[in-house]
C-alpha cells in the first residue's frame, strides 16, 4: 500500500517497531517463566495472535 519509493522507509520504520517491542517481550517473558508463570507466557502470545488475526 505504500509508494514504491516510499517502501525503503516503510519497511526500516516497521523492522526498528519491531525491534523496540520484540526485546521488553523476550525479558518480560523471560521473568515471568522464572517466577512459575510458565503457561501464561505459553499462551498470552496465542490469545494476541488470533486476537490480531480477528480484527483483520
Amino acid at each position: 500500500m505504500a509508494p514504491a519509493d516510499k517502501r525503503g522507509r516503510w519497511y526500516g520504520m516497521e523492522g526498528t517497531v519491531t525491534a523496540i517491542t520484540r526485546i521488553p517481550a523476550s525479558i518480560l517473558g523471560g521473568i515471568l517463566w522464572d517466577h512459575g508463570f510458565m503457561r501464561e507466557v505459553i499462551v498470552i502470545p496465542i490469545i494476541l495472535e488470533l486476537f490480531a488475526v480477528y480484527l483483520c
